[in-house]
């Protein structure tokens, strides 16, 4: 497969990073079983961004971060354990999945955002700051944003990314 073009990372990037996000603020001040769609949201986008950073090749013709300028990820205890938090709790079928409208995280706890905040810094660290290749950019601005909606939520921050979702990125 090709390597993605930084058209195609914008646009695939921004949903990616615009749902996690939402999904993983928004997700504690839902109520009853509705808020299992926010959760279940914020957990499959973690999961896309951190194969995207995944130690090794994905297979299937999976974007990697290697193939967009970045340095290949590290194998670390926290991408392990989150992974397997995603892979054990939430990919699967199982008595497990149906304990509670709060399972796996609870309404409390700020896994979710916890999660989000590791799977783009994870980005961000693989990237270099500087590089002639419009990919980097994007993917750099994308998940800036993403941190700082996590940081701070805003609608400002928040409807810049889905904006990025389907109009191109024009450089500054």
């Amino acid at each position: 497969m090709t390597s993605p073009t930084a058209d195609q990372l914008r646009e695939h990037l921004a949903y990616e990073i615009h749902y996690l996000v939402l999904a993983a603020i928004r997700f504690p001040t839902i109520g009853g079983r509705e808020a299992t769609i926010y959760q279940d949201s914020a957990l499959m986008h973690a999961r896309n961004l951190l194969e995207f950073t995944q130690p090794t090749k994905p297979k299937g013709g999976a974007w990697w971060i290697v193939e967009v300028g970045g340095s290949t990820p590290p194998k670390e205890t926290a991408y392990k354990e989150w992974t397997d938090f995603i892979n054990t709790g939430a990919a699967h079928l199982g008595q497990r999945r149906v304990k509670g409208s709060n399972w796996p995280v609870d309404k409390n706890n700020d896994r979710l955002a916890r999660l989000s905040h590791y799977a783009l810094q994870r980005i961000c660290d693989l990237l270099p700051t500087k590089a002639n290749d419009d990919r980097v950019e994007i993917v750099l601005v994308l998940t800036r944003l993403g941190l700082d909606y996590l940081d701070s939520p805003s609608e400002k921050t928040l409807a810049a990314i889905a904006r990025l979702i389907d109009e191109p990125y024009q450089a500054p």
